[in-house]
């Protein structure tokens, strides 16, 4: 429905943002002249949970391999991750662009970035 060249939206109707619009709502045209509005005021609204769950990660970062001299990526490199506060590891091997995978976490934590060089025979444990 179009009003005054603008589209309306209805109770129900989901934002862009997560939100959606309660079902009170009013359009009035013109002064209201201050009048008090009862029906407003009458009947409580009902509150819904309408909140989107929080199921983005807030931290994140990706490393990329990069040759210091050449500036070139390195791609297919090894590499560990080790968070330090978790003690938690990842592993995994640089895309063509050098890129590791991104990390996400709920709240932010140190890491330590080693890369293995597996030209060379790893030594032993």
């Amino acid at each position: 429905m179009i009003f005054d060249g603008k589209a309306v939206a209805y109770a129900g109707d989901l934002l862009t943002c997560g939100a959606r619009i309660l079902p009170q709502q009013s359009h009035v045209v013109g002064d209201s002249g201050g009048v008090n509005y009862p029906s407003l005021n009458s009947a409580p609204v009902q509150l819904q949970n309408n909140f989107i769950n929080d199921s983005v990660k807030k931290y994140g970062i990706q490393f990329q391999l990069k040759d210091e001299r050449s500036q070139e990526v390195c791609a297919d490199i090894p590499y560990l991750i080790s968070y330090i506060d978790s003690g938690e590891v990842e592993t995994g091997w640089t895309d063509a662009e050098g890129k590791t995978h991104v990390i996400h976490a709920n709240t932010p934590d140190k890491v330590e970035f080693q890369t293995i060089d597996a030209s060379k025979p790893l030594p032993p444990l």
